[in-house]
């Protein structure tokens, strides 16, 4: 294979984020070059930002919830989006964001939004503007395109 052959990879930056209390937790920028090919190059380089990782995972978290009910691996999706809206710089095209965690929605403000004991946003919420509800999608289509990884089976129905 001749050197002009070879790809080098492209530069990209991978943000973690707290999706429930709406803060940064590390960001990683892999450079354009060809060292960072190597597992133990991009270990040593991002030693601070695996460290930071690691301790947010370790730290002992209060699920949110009621009496009844706790919400394992809680995000506060709506208020989420809005963090994302204002801290992501901009973009070309849609940007992608995973969103690892329960689909289920807890709201201690304004209970009437919490998705427990089997609530959850009717159409009218999600074509509303974010004004009217807290689910309220309506001008915001197309500014980021979302994948979610579901944590908490209890989320799934059957």
């Amino acid at each position: 294979m001749k050197s002009k052959d070879i790809i080098e990879p492209s530069s990209s930056i991978t943000t973690l984020y707290d999706a429930y209390h709406l803060q940064t937790i590390t960001q990683v920028e892999v450079p354009s070059v060809g060292a960072f090919r190597s597992g133990k190059t991009r270990a040593n380089q991002f030693k601070d930002q695996i460290r930071k990782l690691k301790e947010f995972l370790a730290a002992p978290r209060e699920p949110p919830g009621t009496n009844s009910f706790k919400l394992q691996h809680a995000v506060r999706f709506p208020q989420f989006m809005d963090f994302i809206g204002e801290n992501l710089p901009a973009a070309t095209g849609p940007a992608p964001v995973v969103v690892l965690g329960s689909p289920l929605y807890i709201d201690h403000k304004e209970p009437g939004f919490s998705m427990v004991d089997g609530y959850f946003p009717s159409d009218g919420h999600l074509l509303a503007s974010r004004d009217q509800s807290v689910f309220g999608i309506k001008d915001r289509a197309g500014a980021l395109k979302t994948s979610w990884c579901i944590s908490d089976s209890s989320a799934i129905p059957g």
